[in-house]
């Protein structure tokens, strides 16, 4: 494998990785709107904070894999 495929590689797991993130963080927005006590709220407020890590780490990953394809 060159350096392409493996740059390849990597941009498209982390592609993956902000899409799972995003639905992650949606359905979370969603179940923290429906929770029926502060308490369920906040455990669902802190699961979207959380997994919203993802999306910097993603894309800065998608930016320098997609600069190396180049």
């Amino acid at each position: 494998m060159d350096r392409y495929h493996i740059a390849l590689f990597i941009h498209i797991v982390a592609l993956l990785a902000a899409c799972a993130a995003s639905a992650l963080v949606h359905y979370s927005f969603t179940r923290r709107s429906a929770s029926t006590s502060l308490s369920e709220a906040r455990q669902w407020h802190a699961f979207a904070s959380s997994t919203a890590r993802v999306f910097p780490i993603a894309v800065v990953t998608l930016f320098i894999t997609g600069a190396t394809m180049i």
